[in-house]
């Protein structure tokens, strides 16, 4: 088992409670997605492209960063990967 820490979660956030409001936020998200109009829905996937493309050696950075993490905590490698 891993024991690595979250770094996105709050130590002391009740993770049930954070669950339940991130399902409940994702379950209106994809009504409000479900009724946007595709050129809408195109516009938004290619400003998060844009922003990936923008920030990808961060993003890298950070995900080798998780991926030492992970080992160091034993984690196996199905999980990392």
């Amino acid at each position: 088992m891993m024991s690595a820490p979250l770094k996105a979660v709050d130590a002391s956030a009740d993770l049930p409670v954070l669950m339940a409001e991130l399902a409940a936020r994702t379950r209106a998200a994809a009504r409000v997605l479900a009724l946007a109009p595709a050129d809408q829905k195109n516009e938004a996937l290619q400003a998060m492209q844009a922003a990936i493309v923008a920030n990808a050696s961060t993003i890298l950075a950070d995900n080798a960063e998780d991926v030492a993490e992970a080992r160091a905590a034993g984690a196996s490698s199905a999980f990392i990967d």
